[in-house]
């Protein structure tokens, strides 16, 4: 296609859209606007803008930014965010923010249509988005997933790889469609998950890794060069949002999955339990493991220190200070 390809942004204030986003910017991309889903809670004092109208039930609003206070000479005293993420970076690269509800509302859709982006780019969404929308894209309509597709697809890829004791995930760009997750694949790339990798680190190195992706996705589609995919449905996994039992770690498991699983989940809103038989504690962090040695009795606790005996192994943890069921 003749001329610069024009990206809107879908992203959240959250650590996997930002270098997501960054990305795009890095590699110059023209990005025509960025798009946050609206919340009942206010953003934070430093992304609230007090000229705002509040948002309409279906509707959309720009975010601008607070002018900057300044010194003597003009330096601009620079405002401490609460937690920097794409509304920051998209200020700082003079790109439109806006805000909205729904994205099947009557003025969302035509604001999109003035923007006429040629491409749609997707890094974390609370839902799926409407054919309707998506539909505006010019050439097309991407996602950025951190997983090999069609493997673990659905809302919270990252807490199931550690869940599930993975030692490899990965990164998968694909078309929207119908079906969450499972549209055509643009590209992929294969990472490991390292022993007692924090969840944050691992999310950032696919969101670091997604972001390349995604821009020889868009390089490719507006040179004609892509070559999408289609996923193999019959080899498709799928898991829901984290349930309350799903941060229960059980007796049952290895201390070294126990471990790795606490590492990459403490940071997520849960109710992180070990399971020592004869009592069920609440976990604050992971302290160490043991793959060959075992106490005798089911747990050992000092303090706030849990020795709690695995099959195989013991996990060593601190807990929180009334953790007991």
């Amino acid at each position: 296609m003749a001329g610069p390809t024009s990206v809107l942004f879908l992203g959240m204030q959250a650590s996997f859209s930002t270098p997501v986003l960054a990305a795009l910017i890095a590699a110059r991309m023209e990005i025509c606007g960025v798009l946050i889903p609206a919340s009942d809670e206010p953003l934070p004092k430093p992304l609230a803008h007090s000229d705002a109208e509040p948002v309409a039930e279906s509707g959309l609003r720009r975010l601008l930014p607070l002018p900057s206070p300044s010194v003597g000479g003009g330096l601009q005293i620079l405002t401490p965010f609460v937690r920097p993420g794409v509304v920051q970076l998209a200020w700082e690269a003079g790109i439109p923010v806006y805000e909205a509800r729904s994205l099947a509302a009557g003025d969302v859709l035509a604001r999109v249509r003035e923007l006429r982006p040629d491409v749609m780019a997707v890094a974390c969404w609370p839902g799926l988005i409407p054919r309707a929308f998506s539909a505006l894209a010019g050439l097309a309509a991407l996602n950025v997933h951190p997983s090999l597709l069609p493997d673990n697809r659905g809302p919270a890829p990252l807490f199931w790889t550690f869940r599930l004791g993975r030692r490899t995930t990965g990164v998968s760009v694909h078309e929207l469609s119908s079906q969450a997750d499972a549209g055509p694949l643009l590209g992929q790339h294969r990472l490991r998950v390292a022993e007692g990798i924090e969840g944050e680190t691992l999310e950032r190195r696919c969101a670091e890794t997604g972001g390349a992706l995604l821009v020889r996705a868009i390089r490719e589609l507006a040179t004609g060069r892509a070559h999408p995919r289609a996923q193999d449905g019959r080899r498709a996994t799928s898991h829901p949002l984290p349930a309350a039992d799903d941060f229960l770690i059980p007796s049952s498991w290895p201390a070294r999955r126990a471990f790795n699983f606490i590492r990459g989940v403490a940071h997520m809103q849960g109710p992180l339990r070990v399971d020592a038989v004869e009592r069920t504690f609440y976990v604050r962090q992971a302290i160490s493991y043991d793959e060959a040695v075992a106490p005798d009795c089911p747990y050992e606790l000092d303090g706030v220190l849990l020795r709690v005996r695995l099959n195989p192994g013991t996990l060593t943890v601190e807990v929180t200070a009334d953790s007991s069921d």
